[in-house]
């Protein structure tokens, strides 16, 4: 059959079909492929990217016609890298895997975690805690979009005192890894004074940033979770701050105003 003929006769096709057909099925990958007009479409079944076969990094996770509860739904899950550190702050010593950075499940109770009732759509943040969700249980809930806004009388607060005054005090309900207390110094000429952020009625000095002679600045005191005796674990935590003031050079007046206390996170600058 075909002794006569050039082309390759219908055996010789068949063989070659299977052989293609056989590296397909051991090396089921695409090195690079491109989708124009029309889409891809999986049924029952789920699309995973990952950056390299081996390390979840860079991990996107999309399930589609998957049952949720019961119900078909879809879930989509995005992750960090693992080299994104988690909170390491604990008292033991212990890091947290803070790799799921958002999940979404169409099915309302897809990803039911405990003390978010029921969320749909979550943030987490690199601790591995809920930070925003659709629930109205969550600590940033969509139920309550209310950005809070910090309001203080707008007076100075005076002293000629070289040991250290009280100005205020707050509660820091430290979800936050930091809090940043800004003022506006006004230091008398040839006067320099001192700024302390203490804890749990002064018991614990924070921190204490000097302020130069004659200053008329704003002064950001920045206080970081983990310097806190109330503040090792990662959320949840809750302390009082005592803000303090004093001069320390001159015969003058020293005064302070509070702008503002906020909850702020400046992990990418700063440590916890």
């Amino acid at each position: 059959m075909g002794r006569y003929r050039t082309d390759k006769d219908l055996i010789d096709k068949i063989n070659e079909l299977e052989a293609r057909l056989s590296k397909l099925e051991r090396t089921p990958q695409a090195s690079s492929m491109g989708v124009n007009i029309a889409g891809i479409t999986v049924q029952g079944g789920s699309v995973t990217t990952r950056r390299d076969p081996i390390a979840a990094q860079g991990l996107i996770s999309t399930g589609s016609n998957n049952s949720v509860n019961g119900e078909v739904g879809m879930s989509h899950s995005i992750q960090r890298s693992n080299s994104v550190k988690g909170d390491d702050h604990f008292t033991d010593g212990t890091t947290v895997d803070g790799n799921i950075a958002m999940q979404v499940g169409t099915v309302d109770g897809g990803h039911d975690f405990p003390g978010f009732a029921f969320p749909t759509l979550v943030l987490y943040d690199k601790s591995g805690s809920p930070l925003v969700a659709d629930s109205g249980n969550a600590r940033r809930g969509f139920s309550d979009p209310v950005l809070h806004q910090s309001f203080t009388d707008g007076t100075y607060f005076s002293s000629t005192s070289t040991t250290f005054s009280f100005i205020m005090s707050a509660e820091w309900y430290m979800y936050h890894p930091h809090c940043r207390i800004r003022v506006i110094v006004q230091n008398d000429a040839a006067n320099s004074s001192e700024l302390r952020v203490s804890e749990n009625g002064g018991n614990n000095s924070i921190l204490v940033t000097p302020i130069g002679l004659g200053a008329f600045q704003y002064v950001d005191l920045i206080v970081r979770r983990s310097s806190m005796v109330s503040g090792v674990a990662p959320n949840g935590n809750v302390a009082a701050l005592n803000l303090e003031h004093r001069r320390v050079t001159g015969a003058g007046t020293i005064r302070t105003q509070i702008i503002s206390v906020v909850g702020i996170d400046l992990s990418a600058s700063q440590p916890f």
